[in-house]
């Protein structure tokens, strides 16, 4: 009985840990992998990322018994994977790989996911029933069944993905191995495969996954491996792992992580990389809310300017984006109304600023003291307006009343490209 019926799988001596033990990998001359140390446990998604030419794919090709280390050994359930006859080490490990241009033969869908049976029927054997039902539930696990006597050159790339992922469950492997094998689906099938991914987890299965998505990959593993030109550089949790620092140091970046406050997940936001330096002596002053300020306080701040913010809440993207920069801010408990202090820090920093932006916010009865807090400003605001203030007025029309009479005295814009050209010419 296999994972596609039970949790667990065929027995090669344990339940399928795979371990690797300070491999190094070459192609020709090239140093491809450095020094690669793994332990996998059964049940566990491990996450490989990096940028390309990281090491990733090779380490997944030394895994899976394509390319021999030439230092160091790899074993599952402490036998070395290069002892292990190849059918039998198929028996227990399957592979998926990134590209599915080698399939453009004329076999059915059902054809080539039974091809998956091959390593469980004995030379000039035939398929039984229990292949046939094997075969049958991979397809349907994938969501592939309604292809199954189309050829498999007539689909798409990201459903010839999806057979191919069902030909490696039908080998009924206790390691699932996954190169991008995501990559060229769209974001509601990777969504999919990876609420696959953990359940097949869920029954036993150990998967190694090299992601391309960040985002993705600190939702579905368990733990990640950073590899950068052939050295892993942070092995662990997500939170141990996904950090600004690493993310900078791999993939040369700056990047924002945070926590979701309802799901708890992770969330990733590369920016460009940014090098502090000589910023404008006067100060514009930004009024975010909802997210809506970070990208103003990003794009003023990357045309060289002094920026400062309030109010902004700790849950907040604005937050997270003024904190990233080194800027000074009102800051607010999450889910507070604006007390009378943080509000007097902010009408002092407006008062200190030479420009006060309002960007296309929300108001509510929480915030509402931002709002007034702009009428302060004077001639000095600006406002980005994208959609109409009834849109977003959750008071009982005390919102529209202030931002209408601040409307009538001050320059709005649409779009934000043109309101920074502006600020930047005003204060240059």
């Amino acid at each position: 009985m296999g994972i596609l019926e039970k949790e667990g799988g065929s027995e090669i001596g344990g339940p399928g840990r795979v371990r690797v033990d300070g491999v190094d990998c070459y192609y020709v001359e090239t140093h491809a992998l450095n020094n690669a140390q793994l332990t996998v446990r059964p049940g566990e998604v491990i996450g490989l990322v990096g940028p390309n030419g990281s090491g990733k794919t090779t380490l997944i090709k030394a895994i899976s018994g394509v390319l021999k280390p030439q230092v160091g050994i790899i074993t599952l359930d402490g036998v070395d994977v290069y002892q292990i006859k190849p059918k039998r080490l198929a028996q227990q490990m399957a592979v998926v790989p990134q590209s599915t241009d080698t399939f453009f033969f004329d076999f059915t869908v059902e054809e080539v996911v039974l091809m998956g049976r091959s390593p469980h029927i004995k030379f000039l054997g035939t398929e039984s029933t229990n292949d046939y039902d094997v075969t049958r539930k991979a397809l349907e696990m994938t969501d592939v069944a309604q292809f199954a006597d189309r050829k498999i050159a007539e689909l798409s790339g990201g459903e010839r993905q999806r057979v191919i992922i069902a030909r490696a469950l039908a080998q009924e492997p206790k390691i699932l191995l996954l190169d991008e094998a995501t990559s060229q689906l769209d974001i509601g099938i990777k969504i999919e495969i990876f609420d696959l991914v953990r359940r097949l987890a869920a029954s036993g299965i150990a998967v190694i996954a090299a992601i391309h998505d960040l985002n993705l990959a600190a939702q579905y593993c368990d733990r990640l491996l950073l590899l950068n030109r052939g050295e892993i550089i942070a092995d662990g949790a997500v939170e141990e792992v996904l950090t600004q620092e690493h993310i900078a140091e791999a993939f040369g970046v700056s990047a924002l992580v945070r926590k979701h406050p309802i799901t708890n997940a992770f969330s990733i936001t590369l920016l460009p990389h940014h090098t502090p330096g000589e910023r404008s002596s006067e100060t514009v002053h930004v009024i975010p809310g909802g997210g809506k300020g970070a990208p103003i306080i990003h794009a003023l701040v990357q045309k060289g300017l002094s920026v400062s913010a309030g109010v902004v809440n700790t849950l907040d993207s604005d937050y997270d984006v003024a904190e990233y920069y080194g800027i000074e801010c009102a800051v607010e408990a999450p889910f507070s109304p604006i007390s009378s202090e943080v509000d007097s820090r902010n009408v002092q920093l407006i008062q200190e600023a030479c420009i006060v932006v309002l960007p296309n916010i929300c108001f509510g009865p929480a915030n509402l003291k931002n709002l007034e807090a702009a009428a302060l400003a004077g001639d000095k605001l600006v406002i980005l307006e994208e959609t109409p203030i009834e849109s977003r007025d959750f008071t009982p029309g005390v919102a529209q009343r202030l931002y209408g009479d601040l409307r009538e005295r001050c320059l709005v814009f649409t779009e934000l490209a043109t309101l920074v050209e502006h600020v930047e010419s005003h204060i240059g």
